[in-house]
C-alpha cells in the first residue's frame, strides 16, 4: 500500500509555483470579476515563456488526456496563445473564457502566482475598489532624545532603503511563525509607487487542501515618501472578523520592522487621511511639493505665484490656471434660448474667492479628490454662563461624502451655496486629512497627522 505523503509545517514562504484546485469557488469568482478583454490579456501573459515557472498550462502529453473533457489540449504554447488571440478578436461571454480555463487548459490547477495576478489586474482596472490609509514612516530614537520618542526631523535620517528581497525575508521572518503567506509585487503604471499584495493563509502546512485564505492585504510603497498606503479591511464575517483582525495586525506591525536595520528602527503612525483614489494620496501624502502646500496654498507648489508667500509685496499670480471657470447651468432645460454662462459681478466675486481659498486644489477633473470627509466639533457652547467653571461643549460631529468632498465644497462656494470668505480652512482641504477635530474654528489633535 503506498504511503501518503505527509506534510510538515514549515515557516517558509508559500511557492507562486503552488497550485489550488479549480474547484475553489473563490477562483471562478476573482477569475469572474475581470472583463473578457482584462482576462484575455491576463491569460496571455500568462502564456509568456518567462511566467512558465509559475502558470503553464495543460498540453498534450503532459498527462493522460481526459476523453470526456470538451476541451483538447494544445499541442504547444504557440498553438495555445494562438487560441486565446482568437478569442481576442472575436466576441462572447467572459463564463466561456473562464470555464476553458478551470476545465480545459488549467484544469490541474490555478498556481498562487496566477490568482495573484488576477486579483492585482481588478485593483488596476479599479483603481477606487480599496480604500487605503496613509501611514507615515518615523524613526524611533532614545527614549530621552525627545517627548514622544520618533525623531521627526527628516535631515538627521535618510529614508530606509527598500530592497524587496530583503524586505521580504525580514516579512516573513516576522509572519511566518504565525501563518503561511504568499507575496506579489507589482509596479503600477503611470503613478510612482509599487503594491504589494500580501495573502495570508490560516494554516502552518503547505498542503494545498489546507490553505484557507483570509482577507487579502495590499501595501503601497510610493517613491521617494516616508509613507505607506495601507488597504483597509472590508467588513467580514461575524464568525471571521476577531481571526481577520488578528491576522492584519500582525501584518501592519511586521512592516516597520521589515523596514528598520541595526540601530535604526522604525515605526508607523497614522495621519487621519484614507481614501480611494490612489493619486489622492500621492498629492496630500507623496513625493510632490503639494504635502504642506494645499488649498489657497497650492499655488506656490505648483509655480503659479511669482512672489514667496512670505513676500510683503502684493502677490502677482497667472490666473489662468487655477482660476476656475464659473458655475455652470445645466444646458439640458427645454428652453428656446440657450443659457449663458453667468458673467455677474457676484458670480465673478465668488469665482475668485474659491481660486485663493483652494488655488488649484480641489478640481473635480484632477481624479485626486477625497469621498468622506469626517469632523468632530469641540466647541462652547454660544450663550453660555461665563461664571461657570466648566462650558458646555455639545458633541457634534459633520460627515461629507461624495466623489469629490473638496471640489463639491468649491462648487458650493462659487455657486454661492457657501461664504467663501468665512468657511473654515479644514473645508478647503489645506489641512490635507479626512479626519479631525475643529477646536476654535481650526483643526486640532488627530487631524493634524
Amino acid at each position: 500500500m503506498p504511503r501518503l505523503p505527509v506534510s510538515v509545517p514549515t515557516t517558509a514562504p508559500l511557492p507562486s509555483s503552488l497550485r489550488l484546485p479549480t474547484t475553489l469557488p473563490s477562483i471562478s469568482k476573482t477569475l469572474l470579476k475581470l472583463s473578457r478583454h482584462s482576462l484575455l490579456s491576463l491569460i496571455l501573459v500568462w502564456l509568456c515563456a518567462e511566467n512558465q515557472t509559475t502558470c503553464s498550462p495543460c498540453l498534450l502529453g503532459d498527462e493522460l488526456d481526459d476523453e470526456d473533457n470538451i476541451y483538447h489540449p494544445a499541442q504547444s504554447l504557440d498553438e495555445l496563445r494562438e487560441v486565446y488571440e482568437e478569442l481576442q478578436k472575436a466576441k462572447g461571454g467572459k463564463r466561456d473564457v473562464v470555464d476553458r480555463v478551470l476545465e480545459g487548459d488549467w484544469r490541474r490547477g490555478i498556481s498562487l502566482q496566477q490568482l495573484a495576478m488576477a486579483e492585482t489586474q481588478y485593483l488596476l482596472d479599479h483603481p477606487t475598489s480599496h480604500r487605503w490609509t496613509a501611514l507615515k514612516l518615523l524613526r524611533i530614537t532614545a527614549p530621552d532624545a525627545t517627548d514622544s520618542g520618533y525623531d521627526t526631523s527628516s535631515a538627521s535620517d535618510p529614508l530606509p532603503r527598500l530592497h524587496m528581497p530583503t524586505f521580504l525575508q525580514k516579512l516573513q521572518r516576522e509572519i511566518g511563525p504565525l501563518a503561511k503567506a504568499h507575496y506579489h509585487l507589482t509596479r503600477v503604471p503611470n503613478l510612482p509607487l509599487s503594491i504589494l499584495r500580501i495573502q495570508v493563509y490560516e494554516t502552518p502546512y503547505s498542503n494545498p487542501r489546507a490553505l484557507i485564505p483570509s482577507k487579502t492585504t495590499y501595501v503601497a510603497f510610493p517613491d521617494h515618501t516616508p509613507a505607506i498606503y495601507l488597504s483597509l479591511a472590508s467588513a467580514a464575517k461575524p464568525s471571521t472578523r476577531t481571526n481577520t483582525h488578528s491576522l492584519r495586525q500582525t501584518i501592519i506591525d511586521a512592516l516597520p520592522k521589515a523596514l528598520s536595520r541595526p540601530r535604526h528602527h522604525y515605526a508607523l503612525t497614522p495621519t487621519s487621511l484614507s481614501a480611494r483614489s490612489l493619486p489622492a494620496l500621492l498629492e496630500l501624502r507623496g513625493p510632490g511639493r503639494s504635502n504642506a502646500a494645499i488649498g489657497g496654498w497650492s499655488i506656490y507648489a505648483e509655480g503659479t505665484a511669482e512672489a514667496s508667500p512670505l513676500a510683503s509685496t502684493p502677490i502677482t499670480r497667472t490666473t489662468k490656471s487655477i482660476a476656475p471657470k464659473p458655475h455652470q447651468l445645466p444646458t439640458a432645460l427645454p428652453t428656446k434660448r440657450k443659457l449663458q454662462t453667468p458673467t455677474s459681478p457676484a458670480s465673478k466675486r465668488r469665482a475668485l474667492f474659491a481660486a485663493a481659498r483652494f488655488g488649484t486644489s480641489a478640481l473635480l477633473a484632477d481624479d485626486k479628490g477625497i469621498e468622506r470627509l469626517d469632523i468632530r466639533f469641540e466647541e462652547p457652547f454660544p450663550g453660555g454662563d461665563d461664571d461657570t467653571e466648566a462650558e458646555w461643549r455639545p458633541d457634534v460631529r459633520v460627515s461629507f461624502r461624495g466623489d469629490d468632498v473638496f471640489g463639491g465644497v468649491r462648487e458650493l462656494v462659487e455657486a454661492g451655496a457657501v461664504d467663501g470668505e468665512r468657511m473654515g480652512g479644514w473645508m478647503t482641504g489645506e489641512e490635507g486629512v479626512s479626519v479631525g477635530v475643529v477646536r476654535g474654528g481650526r483643526l486640532v489633535g488627530e487631524g493634524k497627522g
